[in-house]
């Protein structure tokens, strides 16, 4: 063979080799770089104790009606008003305690929007919206023998004497109120069965209270304990209960205490 062509042939072979790598190179460098991976960072938390489910105004707080949840520490902050999970017995501590606004589930309990125990406007907070709360001081005579608690319902009597020698008049002058605190003591406990009470304070319509007040002053009133059943009577139940009470509330009825010897 010719040495002219055996040095074409191979220069053709090299050329083409060259270009084909060529080739090769130039399609990766089209393609685009692979993307660095960046390590997401982690950040920080703190549990902040929330309302676990819908709370109204004057509900109390339970340890079924709250909850942790992890929050943002730089969204809590330093000085934050929330109730975080550093604070030893935060749970605890809130028991007694009342909402003094409204939460929706998951909300965080701040101080300013809850009433503890044993602090002032902790009554203002679990009174019915446009009531108001007086007080009445009592013997166990004349408070069913001690046995009315918070939460109970009772009617409210009021005796008058006519005069020496004269019957003792009787008449039911409020039905249905509701008891707010008997001394100090607010909270609705199955387990106290008695407290020693001397001072009982009820709620009462605004129109009531001033009635109640002129009562209170002019003869002796006692309180007489009503069944709680009687919130299951279908007559005394939602609204037809507010309006019969409003009625019978306008209504007296007298009745005759008998003594010995006389009537």
């Amino acid at each position: 063979m010719d040495i002219k062509k055996i040095v074409v042939v191979l220069i053709a072979l090299v050329a083409g080799g060259g270009a084909f790598y060529l080739t090769l190179t130039n399609q990766n460098n089209d393609e685009p770089a692979p993307a660095p991976i960046i390590q997401a960072t982690k950040e920080k938390t703190v549990g902040v104790l929330v309302a676990s489910v819908a709370l109204d105004r004057g509900a109390k707080l339970t340890v079924d009606s709250v909850e942790w949840k992890d929050w943002p520490e730089k969204i809590v902050g330093e000085e934050s008003l929330f109730i975080t999970s550093d604070q030893a017995d935060a749970i605890d501590n809130l028991e007694g305690a009342v909402a003094k606004t409204s939460f929706v589930p998951g909300e965080p309990l701040i101080e300013s929007k809850i009433v503890r125990a044993g602090t002032n406007g902790i009554l203002a907070a679990v009174m019915t919206p446009g009531m108001r709360a007086l007080a009445l001081r009592v013997t166990p005579e004349t408070a069913s023998g001690g046995f009315i608690l918070p939460g109970d319902r009772v009617d409210i009597i009021n005796a008058v004497s006519a005069g020496r020698g004269a019957p003792t008049i009787a008449t039911t002058i409020f039905r249905d109120i509701r008891v707010l605190a008997v001394n100090e003591v607010y909270t609705e406990n199955p387990e106290t069965a008695v407290i020693d009470g001397v001072n009982i304070t009820m709620e009462f319509e605004p129109s009531q209270a001033e009635a109640f007040i002129a009562a209170r002053s002019a003869g002796k009133l006692s309180l007489s304990l009503r069944s709680i059943r009687d919130e299951d009577d279908e007559d005394t139940d939602g609204a037809n209960r507010r309006k019969k009470k409003k009625s019978n509330d306008r209504a007296t009825k007298k009745v005759n205490v008998i003594r010995i010897g006389r009537s």
